[in-house]
């Protein structure tokens, strides 16, 4: 009984199509909802001085690049450079962290260890500026505002301290050794 009405709808439906005709109509169905995606905007472009060397979107949405000039981050809106630090020039990769759950950034360098705030650029912490000469490990402190360092001083004596991150500076210090 099924084949029945299957032969009917085929002779009163399909009579005038052949395969080529269903084939083409399939495409064009299937096909033309994603033609509203193929059509991309180009938002902005720009002109740089330096070759990027590498790029990088954080999870809160900062484009970061870093070139011979410097490391930089971009609106992602516009293309306009919103902060650059040319001490970070030429740094590999592999030296740089976006840091979960944070809106920093971790950098590590001949100069020791940075945190830098992604968003304004700023440098809430240095460790040789602090005279830390190896950074063990850091805690961030929100509600206080400021993170907890351990690591060995520049004579190499343990050293416990807590950063400041409005201003990057030390709030207090214990160089006594731990045991």
């Amino acid at each position: 009984m099924n084949l029945y009405y299957f032969n009917i709808f085929n002779m009163i439906f399909m009579k005038n199509f052949n395969f080529i005709t269903l084939v083409l109509l399939f495409l064009a169905i299937t096909i033309q909802p994603f033609e509203a995606y193929s059509q991309v905007e180009l938002k902005w472009e720009k002109s740089l001085n330096n070759q990027i060397q590498w790029q990088h979107v954080t999870a809160l949405g900062s484009l970061i690049t870093n070139d011979r000039g410097g490391l930089s981050a971009l609106d992602t809106e516009t293309g306009e450079q919103l902060w650059n630090k040319a001490n970070y020039a030429n740094l590999d990769k592999i030296y740089f962290q976006e840091l979960v759950n944070s809106p920093f950034i971790s950098i590590e360098n001949k100069d020791g260890f940075s945190l830098v705030d992604q968003f304004s650029g700023d440098v809430v912490f240095n460790s040789s500026n602090l005279g830390i000469k190896k950074l063990k490990d850091y805690f961030f402190l929100y509600n206080s505002g400021s993170i907890l360092v351990t690591g060995l001083d520049t004579k190499g004596d343990p050293l416990l301290g807590l950063v400041n991150m409005a201003d990057g500076q030390l709030a207090w210090t214990m160089d006594d050794k731990f045991d």
